[in-house]
C-alpha cells in the first residue's frame, strides 16, 4: 500500500511538472499586457539571468538599437557610475542601462519550463512613466557631456584630455539611443541638443586627442606575453601602440618569492609591475598583480608564470586602466 502510494504521488508530482503549460506570455504577451500601454519583450535562456539579459535585448531591438560590443566603454560607465549609485537596485538599473541604454524597464514575469529545461523572462516598460524619465535623464546627461568638453578643453595633459572626452563621446552615445526610444514612445516629445554636444563632433574631437597618443612596452622578462594584453587593451580604447617616440610607455617588474616544498615541487608566488612612464620617464601611475604557481623547480615555475601570466593579468588590467581613466574625470 505504502509503494503504490509513493508510486501515485510521483505520478502526480510528474504530470505537475511535465504536463503545466506555458504561461501565455510567452508566446503572446499582448494577451496580458497592453501593448497601448506597454513596450514588452520576452527572453529565453539557460539560466535566469540569461533569460533576463535576453529579454532586455530584445527590447532595445523594438528601439531599433543593437547589441553593444563595446565592453570597455561599458566598463568605464558602470565603473564611474558606482560612487553615485550605491545600493543594489540602482547599481542593477545601471547594468540595464550600460548594456542595453534602458530606463525604467523591470522583469515583470519569470518562468521555468522543466521540460525544456528553458527559463523565460518577461521584460516590460510603461511608455507614460518612460518618456519624462527619458527627457530628464537627456538633460542630465547633457549636463554630464557640457562638463566634461569644458574640463578637456582646459586641460593640457593629452591623457586627462582623452579621458574627459572618451567619457563625453559615452555618455552622447547613451543620448543618441534615448532620443531614438523618444521617437517611438511620443513623436511629439522634442528635446534639443546644442551641435557641440552631438556624439559625432565630439567623436571628431576624440579621435583628433587619440592620433597624438602613443603606448609602448618596454622590454622585460615576459614582454612578449605582456605586451599582447596591452595591445588588445589599448586597441579596445581605440588608441595605438608605437616603439617609435611613444607618448606612454609601459614597464614591466617582476619580482619573486619561492619555496622549495623538499617533494619535488616548488611554489613560486610572484609579482608584477606594470609602471607607465611619460615621454620624460616621469612615472604616471602603475598596476600590480599578485600570482602563484608550482613546478618541479624554480626555472619550470618561471615559466608556468609565463604560459598564463596574458590570461592572469588581461581582465584586471582593463579594469585598472579603466579605474586609471575614470580618476582623471574628477
Amino acid at each position: 500500500m505504502k509503494k503504490q502510494f509513493i508510486l501515485l504521488l510521483s505520478i502526480f508530482f510528474s504530470i505537475n511538472l511535465y504536463g503545466q503549460k506555458q504561461p501565455v506570455w510567452i508566446s503572446d504577451a499582448k494577451k496580458v499586457y497592453d501593448a497601448s500601454k506597454y513596450e514588452f519583450a520576452v527572453g529565453s535562456g539557460n539560466s535566469e539571468k540569461e533569460a533576463e539579459n535576453n529579454a532586455f535585448t530584445s527590447l532595445s531591438r523594438i528601439f531599433g538599437m543593437t547589441v553593444k560590443n563595446d565592453t570597455k566603454a561599458q566598463q568605464r560607465f558602470i565603473q564611474n557610475s558606482k560612487g553615485v549609485e550605491k545600493n543594489s537596485t540602482l547599481e542593477d538599473n545601471t547594468l540595464v542601462e550600460a548594456e542595453h541604454d534602458l530606463i525604467n524597464v523591470r522583469i515583470a514575469e519569470s518562468y521555468y519550463d522543466a521540460k525544456k529545461k528553458k527559463y523565460y523572462a518577461l521584460a516590460v516598460m510603461n511608455k507614460k512613466e518612460t518618456v519624462p524619465l527619458i527627457v530628464s535623464k537627456v538633460k542630465e546627461n547633457t549636463k554630464t557631456i557640457k562638463n566634461y568638453i569644458n574640463k578637456s578643453d582646459n586641460e593640457k595633459d593629452l591623457l586627462r584630455k582623452f579621458s574627459l572626452l572618451d567619457m563625453a563621446y559615452i555618455v552622447s552615445l547613451k543620448n543618441d539611443s534615448f532620443l531614438q526610444q523618444l521617437m517611438i514612445l511620443d513623436s511629439s516629445v522634442n528635446v534639443s541638443i546644442e551641435e557641440n554636444l552631438k556624439s559625432s563632433i565630439i567623436k571628431d574631437k576624440l579621435d583628433n586627442v587619440a592620433k597624438n597618443i602613443t603606448f609602448a612596452v618596454d622590454t622585460g622578462e615576459f614582454s612578449s606575453s605582456v605586451k599582447l594584453v596591452i595591445e588588445q587593451m589599448i586597441s579596445d580604447l581605440k588608441l595605438k601602440m608605437s616603439a617609435s617616440a611613444p607618448t606612454y610607455t609601459f614597464k614591466e617588474h617582476i619580482s619573486y618569492d619561492g619555496n622549495d616544498t623538499g617533494y619535488g615541487m616548488y611554489v613560486l608566488n610572484y609579482t608584477l609591475l606594470l609602471e607607465l612612464v611619460d615621454y620624460n620617464g616621469v612615472r604616471v601611475t602603475s598596476f600590480s598583480f599578485k600570482g602563484k604557481e608550482v613546478g618541479a623547480n624554480e626555472e619550470s615555475a618561471k615559466k608556468v608564470v609565463g604560459s598564463k601570466l596574458a590570461k592572469s593579468i588581461k581582465e584586471p588590467l582593463s579594469e585598472q586602466f579603466g579605474e586609471f581613466l575614470n580618476n582623471m574625470l574628477k
